[in-house]
Order: structure tokens, then sequence, then C-alpha cells
């Protein structure tokens, strides 16, 4: 009765482990959706766009975490039998497999929807961005967690272990990979499409854009991979998981804790005192250090330079939102260690952390949103990088509980066969990519493309009220030399046709094409005068 009672007991107490799990991703998962179907019917348009961005890039991240998991998973199945130097190879082999596939895959897109002649220009419609965008940012997330575990895989190394200064120079050593595969994909599009400039143009703009994501996502997460090693003296137990190694986790102290959210805050006020430096310098770097503009064809080595400025720039913010992300996850543990249940199941642990993080998140967009509008400028710039990488932040949290429940599962299978648990992740991930890809693609992209278009175009209203006041004399000035000029040379008549040249797509994809066409606009109006004729008419 006794040895009864006890296996009773045993299995009442692992019914309430799991009834923990599920109640607390329940309960999560409702919090979350409740609180999203808020956010994207906001009054503000720029919440609105925040809270897609964020349901979107929790999807983009699940599944490229599913397809990337299955593929890692089949990568060690076969350590038995590969050879040792493809073991040590693989982690860099999959960089380069998702990063050729990532700029296959946008060149092929780019070249079906611009295949006609230059002559005849035809802008990408909505359904081909919406297309274009989903593939170019479900590649680059998976690219750039190939590019992590390759960093991870160097980070493990004996010697890189070492201290935090060896660390650093494994995270230098990925960046400087990054730099030159950058660099040579350029060189190669350059040269693939040296006769089909509007394809080249998508494709150039498309792939950067995908580059930037993979290269802030990955340097960011192991510089603060280094952090983390020089306050723990270990790194984190997501990073050595990545190694499928087995791992015992330990106790954080407070003071880490607290060094960690310290740190997010340091990254934070980096992030704003690049800002506030590059406003004190030239106008020339000032622009393009704070927002990136893609150029087609090979670009020069100080446009080169110019644009990693810029993926340094998002580095910044999201080494906010991984240090955000960790200190969260280990005062969660620290306080929820004592609850008995919630100490050995880490489903539940992990649904109620990535609650908290959304908590913590949402706020933190209200907040700077609320800063970026007061302030306005370029600190507005700032805000939204960092709102940005808070809501990619979400989406990691949110992608951790669910990785957890389908290693779950896939550990069930386990018995049957060793070739198992992999067969039934590679599955999930086909399944579950094929059901929620086409939804995310024709519902969500859709309306991420809508409401940034919206935003476009309401930043190049406040552009052009701020270039067509009579006080600003720079801008004046400027627009009066650009009149002179048209007026001399006799081409004041043509602005039609050089305003032409400017498609609505070239203006949502580019600032400076909005200001230009404005600038255009203005000339062709007041017949080259500008801003001449405006402070004439008010003057009178």
């Amino acid at each position: 009765e006794e040895v009864a009672e006890i296996e009773e007991k045993e299995e009442k107490s692992e019914v309430r482990g799991v009834d923990v799990a599920v109640a607390c991703s329940l309960l999560g998962g409702v919090a979350f959706v409740m609180a999203i179907f808020y956010l994207v019917n906001h009054y503000d348009r720029d919440i609105q766009l925040s809270a897609w961005e964020i349901v979107s890039s929790t999807i983009s991240i699940f599944v490229a975490v599913l397809f990337f998991g299955g593929v890692v998973a089949t990568t060690h199945m076969l350590e038995g039998s590969a050879p040792h130097w493809f073991m040590v190879v693989a982690p860099f082999m999959h960089v380069l497999l998702w990063y050729s596939a990532m700029h296959l895959a946008i060149g092929y897109l780019c070249w079906t929807t611009m295949r006609h002649d230059d002559a005849s220009y035809r802008e990408p419609s909505e359904e081909d961005l919406c297309e274009l965008e989903c593939w170019s940012t479900l590649l680059a997330h998976i690219c750039a967690f190939a590019t992590i575990h390759f960093g991870l895989h160097i980070l493990s190394g004996s010697w890189f272990l070492q201290n935090s200064f060896t660390g650093f120079v494994g995270t230098a050593l990925v960046f400087g990979i990054l730099f030159v595969m950058f660099r040579v994909s350029d060189i190669v599009r350059a040269r693939l499409c040296a006769e089909r400039k509007n394809v080249l143009k998508l494709w150039d703009e498309t792939a950067e854009e995908a580059e930037n994501d993979v290269g802030s996502l990955a340097l960011s997460f192991l510089l603060v991979q280094n952090i983390v090693l020089a306050v723990l003296g270990r790194l984190t137990e997501e990073a050595r998981k990545s190694k499928e190694e087995p791992v015992e986790e330990k106790p954080v102290s407070e003071a880490s804790v607290w060094i960690l959210i310290s740190t997010a805050i340091a990254f934070a006020l980096l992030r704003a005192g690049v800002v506030y430096i590059s406003s004190m310098c030239n106008k020339n770097v000032h622009l393009h250090t704070l927002e990136y503009e893609s150029t087609a064809g090979v670009d020069t080595i100080w446009d080169y330079v110019k644009r990693w400025i810029f993926i340094l720039q998002y580095v910044i913010s999201m080494c906010f939102a991984w240090s955000l992300l960790f200190a969260i996850t280990w005062q969660a543990g620290r306080l929820l260690g004592p609850l008995g249940p919630m100490a050995t199941q880490t489903d539940a642990r992990e649904a109620l952390v990535a609650t908290l993080v959304s908590i913590v998140a949402f706020a933190g967009i209200f907040t700077l949103d609320y800063l970026g509008d007061t302030a306005g400028g370029d600190l507005n710039l700032a805000m939204r990088s960092i709102i940005k990488s808070l809501g990619i932040l979400v989406g990691f949290s949110w992608e951790s509980a669910f990785e957890v429940g389908v290693e779950v599962i896939s550990e069930l299978t386990t018995e049957v066969g060793a070739w198992c648990p992999v067969i039934v992740r590679v599955g999930m991930a086909v399944i579950i990519g094929l059901g929620i890809t086409p939804a995310w693609t024709r519902y969500i992209l859709r309306r991420v493309v809508e409401l940034r278009a919206a935003h476009a175009a309401h930043q190049g209203e406040a552009g052009e009220r701020e270039l067509t006041d009579p006080c600003d004399a720079q801008a004046a000035e400027a627009l009066l030399e650009h009149g002179g000029e048209a007026d001399d040379s006799g081409e004041g008549g043509n602005s039609d046709e050089r305003a032409g040249l400017l498609s609505l797509f070239d203006v949502h994809r580019d600032r400076r094409a909005l200001e230009l066409k404005m600038h255009l606009d203005l000339l062709n109006v007041t017949g080259g005068r500008g801003v001449a004729a405006c402070m004439e008419r008010i003057a009178r």
C-alpha cells in the first residue's frame, strides 16, 4: 500500500507539472493575442505598424527556427558515420548553403517580377512585394540562425572560452567573414544583371536589406554572448544547447541580472548618443549613417563602409534587446525556481518568460514611440530602430516557448528509433511552414507593406512642410540654386520629364527619391524658381 501511495503521488506530481505547462502556455498565448488586438487597432499608425511587425517577425522566426532546427538535427545524426572534417566545417557549410539559397530566391523573384525591357518600366505590384518580402525575410532569418550557430561553434572552442577578449576575437572573425561575403555578393549581382538595370535595382535593395538583418542579428547575439561570458564565465544555456550537448542549468546571481540590465540601458543610451553625434557631423555623413539607401551596382568602398556603419547601429539596438531578454530570463528563473513544478517544466517557464518579455516590450514601444514623436527628427529614427529590435525580441521569446514544445513532442518518439525525433521535427517544420506561410504572406505581410507605405508618405509630407518653410534658409538656397541652374540651361521646361523618372516604387523605397520628387514638383509648379517664388508670394 505504501508503494502504491508513493507511485500515486509521483503520478499526481507529474500531472501537475504538465498542467502548469499547459496553463502557462494557454494564459500567456491568450494574453499575447488580446494585447496584439489592442495594438493593431490603436489610433496611432506607428503603434499599428510596430504591432504588425511584431506579429510578422514572430511568425517568420518561428518558421525559420523549425526549418533550421530540423536541418541541424539531421546533421547531428550524421556524426557517427560522417568524417570528422565534415562535422568541423558543417556549421560554415550551413551558412554558405542558406546564404546562397537566400540570394538565389531573391534573384529569381526579382527576375520574374521585372522580366521586361528597361524601357517599359513596370512597378512591382503589392502581391509581388509581399511575396518578395516573405521569402527574403524568412531566408534572412534562417541565414542569421546559421551564422549564429557557426559563431557559437567558434566561441565554444577552448581557446575562445578562456576570457571575454578571446571571445571578442571569435566575434571579429565572424564579422570579417560577413564583410567579405556581403562584398562578394554585391559584385556577383552587378555582373549577373549588368544589362538589366531594373532587375539589379530591385535585387540590390531587397538582398542588401536581408543581409543587413543577417549581420545585425548574428553579430549582436555573439557580442552579448561575449558579455555573458565576462559576467558568468560561461555562455548562456541557449548557446550551449546549440551544440546538442547536455547542459546543467546553474543559478544566476541577482548581481549578474542587474549587470545585464545595466548593459541593456547602456546600449540604448549608446544608440541615442550615436544619433546625437551623427547630427553634429557633416550633412552628407549625417544622412548616410542614420538611414541606409541602396544603390544599384557595385558600391564604392566608402558607400560600403557607410553601409556597415548603418548595420552596426542596428547591432547596438539588437544588443539592447538581447541583453534585456537574457536578463528577464535569468530573473524569471530565479523567482520561479522555488515553485517546484516551474523548476522542472522548461516549457512552462519559457511561456511565462515570453509573456513577461511581451509586457515589457509593449510598454517600451509605447514609451519610445511617445519620445520619438515628441522629439522628432533624428531621435525618432533611433527610437524606431529600438522599437524594431523590441519586436524581434518578442518574436525570439515566443520562439523559445514554441521550440521547447516541438522538442518535447519529437522526443516522445525516441523509443521507436533514433531517427524518429528528427523525422518528426522535419515533418512538423514542413507541415507548419506550408500552413502558416501563405496566410502570413496574404494577410499579415500585406498589411505591413501598406502601413510602411503610409508611414513613408507621412514622413514625406512632414519633410515637404519642413523643406518649403521660408525660414529654412539652407533649403531655400539649395532649391533656388537648382532652379537657377535649370533656368540658365534652358531645361526648366523639362521638369515634368525629370519628375516622371521617379516611380511610386522609388518613392516608397527611397527617402531621398521622395525628397527629390518633391523638389522637382515644386520647381515644375513655380517654373524652375522653387522656394524663391513661394517666398515672393508670401511677401506679397
